[in-house]
């Protein structure tokens, strides 16, 4: 499809003129300086919220949507079959069953700002504005929100940051140094990096090739983004009595790679309670990573801090071994549906009653499979020093994850 000038004017949302919008308490003001950037000034916290997601959806409906899709297996009914296996890992860890669960165990006031956010960008979609190009494009048409929504698009954005491509390596590497060896590539776990660099030489840490172990993983390595893997991050800050203008100076870094659009986009929010300035996240109410009022600043860094758990399982005729004994898999089915290809029948296993995180490849006998955990109780490097045979993690008898 050709895309001309006047389609892509005709996409554009009137952002002068006045609206009548049903679910606002009160009158909002948005104003649009010179460089674009909204300013919203509501009387109560609700109708700031609700302000920001109607803001959203007029900037930036397309991204939030996409986002929301990568975050729960659908970006391949748009993409096509390049976001399929994303799209297939998401569903096997059950990213929809986890920011549900979170959503419904959110306090009173939480749960009313992503009500609130999610009622303003519904507000946008029954506005009749006109929808982005790139849904002309697509033949499609956008769907409504839900207040879990901004969960799941927050969590795709760091779904694999931290120690599980470290964790990942040490895998891949026991078959060929042995446990012990495996156990002293240590990154993400607070141990000593025993390498030796030439002074002058350039390295890259390694994004594990996992072709072997699971190729949903290795297409993440593209569909997440290059700076998922990167090491070393930052945050500082500079006093007043350091700094030219005389006022303090606080810097972080959310290791985000450069991309069209931006993952944040400036905005300026206040109501009666509050007023504030800041990064907001397309999809996500208030001001996740960077933000400042008239007397405090917070940032965010990437530590690389230990949150993921992984494990080998042992499959045998469907069944998984444990202690010398077997235990049955429990499965599901789901469909992943591909534009201009086939529709995927995705099958996911997970071993025990409901007790482990799904399996990042299901289970085909006789095999072993990789099994994803996003908590800290045990480790794979702590996990094997003998006490288990090569390639094989032992298990512990309760793992929390991502939804937990």
């Amino acid at each position: 499809m050709i895309v001309d000038a006047a389609a892509l004017r005709a996409a554009l949302p009137d952002t002068r003129s006045p609206q009548m919008l049903r679910g606002l308490d009160e009158k909002v003001v948005v104003h649009r300086d010179e460089w674009g950037i909204p300013h919203i000034k509501a009387r109560t916290e609700g109708d700031a919220h609700f302000a920001l997601g109607f803001v959203h959806a007029q900037d930036r409906l397309f991204q939030m949507e996409l986002s929301r899709r990568r975050a729960l297996g659908r970006a391949a009914e748009w993409l096509g079959a390049e976001a399929a296996e994303s799209d297939a890992l998401c569903r096997r860890l059950g990213m929809e069953a986890a920011c549900r669960r979170d959503y419904a165990a959110l306090g009173g006031e939480a749960r009313s700002m992503l009500e609130h956010y999610t009622a303003g960008v519904n507000a946008f979609l029954d506005s009749g504005a006109p929808l982005p190009v790139e849904y002309l494009m697509l033949g499609a048409a956008p769907e409504r929100w839900e207040g879990w929504h901004p969960i799941a698009v927050m969590r795709r954005l760091g779904l694999l940051m931290g120690s599980v491509w470290f964790k990942l390596a040490r895998i891949l590497a026991l078959a060929v140094v042995g446990v012990e060896n495996a156990a002293k590539l240590r990154y993400d776990d607070g141990g000593a990096e025993l390498l030796c660099i030439p002074a002058g030489a350039v390295g890259e840490r390694m994004a594990a090739d996992l072709a072997a172990l699971r190729p949903a993983i290795g297409a993440l390595l593209t569909a997440m983004g290059p700076d998922e893997t990167g090491g070393g991050s930052n945050n500082w800050a500079v006093g007043p009595g350091r700094s030219a203008t005389g006022r303090p100076i606080l810097a972080g870094d959310p290791h985000r790679a450069f991309e069209i659009p931006g993952m944040y986009t400036q905005h300026h929010l206040a109501c009666d309670e509050w007023d504030v300035i800041g990064l907001t996240v397309p999809g996500v109410p208030a001001f996740p990573h960077f933000m400042h009022n008239a007397r405090v600043a917070c940032c965010v860094t990437h530590a690389f801090v230990d949150i993921h758990d992984l494990f080998l399982e042992r499959f045998d005729d469907g069944d998984c071994l444990f202690q010398g004994r077997r235990e049955p898999v429990r499965t599901r089915t789901e469909t992943v549906s591909v534009r201009g290809g086939p529709i995927m029948w995705l099958p996911s296993g997970k071993p025990g009653a409901g007790r482990w995180w799904p399996a990042i490849q299901p289970p085909a006998p006789p095999s072993r499979c990789a099994r994803f955990s996003s908590s800290t109780l045990i480790s794979p490097s702590t996990a094997c020093r003998g006490c288990c045979a090569p390639g094989v993690f032992p298990r512990c008898s309760r793992q929390r994850g991502a939804g937990d």
